[in-house]
């Protein structure tokens, strides 16, 4: 999936989207022992991060396989 960053800088392929707090990361890959990840967004609270990888499995859900893209909100 694409993903534009919370401060527009960034689009993203990412494998796999986790919270961590109030973070939302995305991980671009893995290796043997590492892997990589960029944060997408930060949210006031942890719920409401949640509430945002929610939201992205709703939008998996509904989305043609080859075309997904997400904007991360501001809020």
């Amino acid at each position: 999936m694409w993903i534009q960053s919370q401060n527009k800088k960034s689009i993203l392929h990412v494998q796999q989207i986790t919270t961590k707090g109030k973070y939302v990361e995305g991980v671009l890959g893995k290796g043997s022992f590492s892997e990589w990840s960029s944060m997408l967004g930060k949210y006031e609270t942890t719920e409401r991060a949640q509430e945002v990888v929610s939201h992205i499995f709703e939008r998996l859900s509904s989305e043609t396989p080859n075309r997904l893209t997400y904007q991360m909100p501001k809020k």
